[in-house]
């Protein structure tokens, strides 16, 4: 089924926004994917690309920083049994009030309802590991 399906899961931490951008900055986003091989430029324009052996990759590029406040990527994927998926965006929003840190990840533009059902699964897991 083809349209454009949109996912939001907030998480909420006690690290604050500084900290929880530092571990982004420094790939542990990233590493909590399961990628056996990571390589990134934390940079506007910056590209990354997570290597799944035997099962496909995510590529893109990090289309916008805002120090302790947003990260927004361009995510593609190939591989994984499902459709090439292009040009999703991932959005990442640090937002800290009164002693906690909430971080939202939206995937927006998901072609698939396959797809977005895999994301649905995997952000989640993916933000209650980022400590």
């Amino acid at each position: 089924m083809e349209g454009n399906s949109h996912i939001s899961i907030s998480h909420d931490y006690t690290a604050s926004s500084e900290a929880i951008y530092s571990m982004i900055a420094e790939g542990k986003l990233f590493k909590l994917t399961g990628a056996d091989e990571i390589t990134f430029d934390f940079s506007e324009n910056g590209p990354f690309e997570l290597k799944f052996t035997g099962r496909g990759r995510i590529h893109g590029q990090i289309l916008k920083l805002i120090p302790n406040e947003k990260v927004v990527l361009q995510w593609d994927v190939d591989g994984f049994d499902m459709d090439l998926e292009r040009d999703t965006k991932v959005w990442i929003t640090i937002l800290h009030t009164q002693g906690h840190t909430t971080v939202t990840i939206e995937h927006r533009e998901i072609p698939t309802e396959e797809s977005a059902a895999a994301k649905k699964k995997a952000w989640p897991e993916i933000l209650n590991e980022l400590t």
